[in-house]
């Protein structure tokens, strides 16, 4: 998968969620590190402010942004 498309992805997951849910993306990003760079471009489009080089911070706001996520769903 290019960059581009890994971009895309993300954004059609993200274009499901609505604004006061977490996105959906982030259990993608959880599961794949080469969707975690499309993932900080998406949550920053969307008002996030998630920095271009620091891997580690990015990789805490995925695990905490899957808990949210799981915990959001888990009992709809």
């Amino acid at each position: 998968m290019t960059d581009q498309e890994r971009q895309r992805l993300i954004a059609l997951v993200d274009a499901a969620s609505k604004r006061d849910e977490p996105l959906l993306s982030s259990v993608l990003a959880a599961g794949d590190p080469q969707l975690a760079g499309a993932y900080r471009l998406s949550a920053n489009l969307l008002d996030g402010h998630l920095p271009a080089d620091d891997r580690e911070l990015l990789r805490d706001v995925i695990d905490a942004d899957v808990r949210q996520t799981h915990a959001f769903w888990r009992p709809r």
